[in-house]
């Protein structure tokens, strides 16, 4: 019993200061630095949950984007890599991990994300949409420099568009109960 009520205290504290960090984005719009100390505080007694993680992520993103300080980007490498080890399985957090490859240049590494989510989530159409799009831009890049590797980029997003359209057919197929 006191060990549950130790966890059940932890969790209450990691979501109240969560709250709280939420609380001053939002109503006093404080500097970024700020609004980490408590959502830190928040990670720090529920290391685990996801949802702290992926609100920190969010905002040091948000920073790259405004500032272009790679050290955000970083950061937020850091912690998508420290919270995929107990949600390997969260949707957001691959996507996370494919923004923040693709903010840091890293474009082989934001299909490899792409490619995990699409394995791990077959009927996600965010996963295929993101890496038809990303295998499209890469050929293009890669074109002048390595036709063969723009052809087979080229190859795979068409492989993806035809696997979409493959399972298009299949929901056409099923009964009208469960349309």
């Amino acid at each position: 019993t006191i060990f549950i009520l130790v966890q059940v205290f932890q969790e209450f504290m990691g979501y109240r200061l969560y709250s709280h960090s939420i609380g001053m984005a939002v109503r006093e719009q404080r500097p970024l630095n700020e609004l980490l100390v408590p959502l830190d505080q928040a990670i720090a007694y529920s290391p685990k949950h996801p949802a702290y993680y992926r609100m920190k992520i969010d905002w040091l993103s948000q920073a790259f984007r405004q500032t272009n300080d790679r050290n955000y980007a970083l950061q937020a490498k850091r912690l998508i890599e420290e919270i995929k080890k107990s949600e390997p399985y969260n949707r957001e957090i691959i996507l996370a991990e494919y923004r923040n490859h693709k903010d840091l240049g890293e474009y082989n590494e934001s299909i490899e994300a792409l490619e995990d989510g699409i394995s791990k989530f077959q009927w996600d159409i965010r996963f295929y949409e993101a890496a038809i799009m990303e295998y499209a831009v890469n050929g293009q890049r890669v074109h002048a420099s390595d036709p063969e590797q723009a052809q087979a980029y080229w190859n795979r997003g068409l492989s993806l568009y035809d696997e979409i359209l493959r399972r298009m057919t299949l929901l056409e197929d099923l009964p009208e109960e469960q349309l």
